[in-house]
């Protein structure tokens, strides 16, 4: 009789660290919140990336653009057939932003201003309307928070560098078109290298967008394989373009990307070998694996 059977079962779980998180999308509902197209390569081998748009297209993929990372996981679905990962998540719980705290520094006047010599060195400080690095020319930036009012910050095939250096791009002031934030544009055959300070209010920071800038206002990072960038590109209500190199001169890289929208527009290899880089943890998330 079946009554007199007892069946019994036994397993072992235990929670296995799925990766660092390198991109996260923080848009709530937008279509291609994590968008590669055209015949971009993007390889994030050790990385996991989430959007947080409940779409159908939450992350997406057209053309040949193809994307490996981690994980890939999003609040909505996921399309297009170039997105491959160790692991896919949809549906899922959205991410907080870790560096939701940060706010604008208090700044006043214009302190700085930038010269049209072939190289200069620049210090930390207030610089209104933008800074304009055009081909052979060659910016160093001294380690600091440099504050950029208004404006735009445009590198046009010239060279920007600096250690410990964060940019703030905000505004002192607000017009009847809004809070009009500077902006960024890099373009293609630009040498950047920039990495975050380690310490202080900024630490990891290399870019912080003020988030009472206009949404979907577009930053641009198209220096491709010169460009480095190493720390956080924080963006929380901009639509951010992102095509660069995520080695160091040293082979070692640490790059996060967190934006209300990112599509990557060229090829681009990101790295999270973040160790002591200062930035903060990103959407670490974790998996239950069977062992019993």
């Amino acid at each position: 009789h079946p009554e007199n059977y007892v069946i019994a079962g036994r397993a072992v779980a235990t929670m296995a660290d799925g990766g660092s998180g390198c991109v996260l999308a923080l848009d709530s509902a937008m279509d291609s919140a994590v968008g590669v197209g055209g015949s971009t390569v993007v390889n994030m081998p050790n990385c996991n990336v989430f959007s947080n748009s409940r779409s159908a297209s939450s992350i997406s993929s057209g053309g040949n653009g193809v994307m490996s990372a981690n994980i890939v996981g999003a609040s909505g679905a996921i399309a297009g057939g170039g997105i491959t990962a160790n692991r896919f998540i949809t549906g899922g719980a959205p991410l907080p932003n870790p560096y939701v705290d940060i706010s604008a520094p208090a700044f006043s006047g214009c302190s700085r201003s930038v010269t049209k010599d072939d190289v200069q060195t620049l210090e930390p400080g207030v610089y209104c309307d933008g800074m304009t690095v055009n081909s052979g020319m060659t910016v160093n930036l001294n380690p600091g928070v440099y504050i950029f009012d208004g404006g735009a910050i445009k590198i046009l095939g010239g060279a920007l560098k600096g250690k410990g250096v964060t940019f703030v791009l905000t505004s002192s002031a607000s017009t009847r078109f809004g809070f009009k934030a500077a902006t960024i544009d890099i373009a293609g055959n630009s040498t950047v290298n920039i990495t975050a300070p380690t310490t202080g209010d900024f630490s990891g920071v290399a870019l912080w967008v003020d988030p009472r800038a206009a949404k979907y206002t577009r930053q641009r990072f198209n220096g491709g394989a010169s460009q480095y960038i190493g720390g956080a590109l924080v963006a929380a209500t901009s639509s951010l373009e992102f095509s660069g190199n995520g080695v160091s001169g040293d082979g070692s890289g640490c790059t996060q990307i967190i934006a209300a929208q990112i599509t990557f527009t060229g090829n681009s290899a990101v790295r999270t070998d973040c160790g002591s880089s200062g930035v903060k943890s990103l959407g670490v998330t974790t998996r239950a694996v069977l062992v019993e």
